[in-house]
């Protein structure tokens, strides 16, 4: 009776021995699983952020051309108003130097043509 006793005792902590093992391969199949999904959230945030980069990256060329536009738009105005202003001087020379045709005339002032060159007139 007491080895019937010993091998039912047996029988019964290698079921709980098998009953842990497998609760435990199933714990592990279970942390696998959620590695996996960690993995692919990693992976996916990765992946997200390189997008977000070359977004960025994008929009910061973009703004630099502009930039570059704007900085050449202003040199070519500069330049232009520099060349009025020449050409206002030069006016204002020849008017200092030429009489005028006649008392009627309308021919602008050295005054005014510096004032129109600036953009006031």
């Amino acid at each position: 009776a007491e080895a019937r006793r010993d091998a039912d005792d047996a029988k019964a902590a290698t079921r709980l021995a098998l009953q842990s093992a497998e609760d435990a391969r199933d714990a592990a199949a279970a942390a696998e699983r959620r590695a996996a999904r960690l993995a692919d959230e990693v992976n996916d945030a990765a992946r997200r952020s390189a997008e977000a980069r070359a977004a960025a990256a994008k929009i910061e060329d973009a703004a630099d051309a502009r930039a570059a536009a704007l900085r050449r738009d202003v040199s070519d105005k500069d330049a232009a108003l520099a060349e009025l202003r020449r050409r206002a001087e030069a006016a204002e020379a020849r008017v200092a130097v030429e009489p005028p045709p006649s008392s009627n005339s309308s021919v602008l002032s050295a005054g005014g043509l510096r004032e129109a060159a600036a953009g006031g007139g």
